[in-house]
């Protein structure tokens, strides 16, 4: 994912969360009803990410997010904004502050 100018993704937390956290610029491809949708429309809500509901919004948004980057600049500063990178290390400070 690191080497890639752009993602695209289905909207599974994991996966999305990761990709805001090493900051690139990616699109959400048709989501499954229920957990994907909510997270579909979290992100790009937050204009963390670009939502797509078919296989011409792939495509379409694909190459309008390629050729914009103001547009990518813009998701990155949003996943800069609401997607902190060391909240893993922050969460396991305090278990271990706790457990000890």
């Amino acid at each position: 994912m690191k080497s890639s100018e752009i993602i695209l993704t289905k909207p599974g937390g994991l996966t999305t969360t990761e990709i805001a956290t090493i900051r690139k610029p990616f699109i959400h491809t048709m989501p499954i009803p229920g957990c994907e949708n909510y997270n579909a429309n979290f992100f790009e809500e937050k204009k963390m990410s670009l939502k797509c509901n078919s296989i011409k919004e792939v495509v379409e948004k694909t190459e309008e997010l390629l050729n914009n980057k103001e547009l990518q600049e813009e998701l990155i500063k949003n996943q800069m904004k609401y997607i902190k990178q060391n909240t893993c290390d922050e969460i396991s400070d305090i278990v271990i502050k706790e457990i000890n």
